[in-house]
């Protein structure tokens, strides 16, 4: 959903309520369902990204391809 179009529902979500006839409070919990559902929104595009990343790494390895090989480090031996 582009930048543009959430503006556009905000705006027009907050335009049926006058802001003069809400109290405090109750603004907190409009911008509180606000947050909320921007919360579930952003779990599940990042889900939706970890299931697919899961997908693609099952489907190199079934196809005989491998991560590179790490290569390990040799240490160095120091004389006290």
């Amino acid at each position: 959903m582009s930048y543009a179009l959430k503006l556009c529902i905000l705006s027009a979500m907050l335009s049926f309520v006058p802001s003069a006839a809400l109290s405090e409070s109750e603004i907190c919990y409009v911008l509180d369902g606000i947050l909320f559902l921007y919360g579930i929104i952003l779990t599940a595009l990042y889900c939706k990204i970890k299931v697919g990343m899961l997908h693609i790494c099952s489907y190199r390895n079934t196809n005989g391809l491998a991560p590179h090989p790490q290569e390990t480090y040799e240490t160095i031996g120091l004389k006290k």
